[in-house]
């Protein structure tokens, strides 16, 4: 029997991200504090797991808005250019169902 495959976690993916763009990524406390903002407008929901004791809690972080909308906000930075993502063509297309960019990376 194979071990049960490890999730990659959204800090990982992240981590992942910031490397191909040349950024130096934020502390795992920041991202949570940056997710925790979003749930506030809206756009998360969060799911709290507890993964006995040994593994303590673990969320799963749900979007409430359309995938397209993301996507499409990914595109641009905040000063309205070009994003990093977009520059390195990470930002999926939702009309294309062969979605390996995004997968490289979950």
């Amino acid at each position: 029997m194979n071990p049960p495959r490890e999730r990659r976690t959204l800090y990982q993916v992240y981590e992942n991200i910031c490397e191909v763009c040349g950024y130096e990524p934020r502390s795992k406390r920041r991202v949570n504090d940056f997710l925790d903002s979003i749930r506030l407008y809206g756009l998360l929901e969060r799911d709290e797991r507890n993964l006995r004791r040994a593994r303590g809690r673990s969320y799963i972080h749900t979007l409430e808005v359309s995938p397209e909308l993301v996507f499409e906000g990914l595109k641009y930075d905040q000063e309205g250019a070009e994003s990093m993502l977009e520059r390195y063509d990470l930002v999926p297309d939702p009309e294309d169902a062969d979605q390996a960019r995004l997968t490289a990376f979950v």
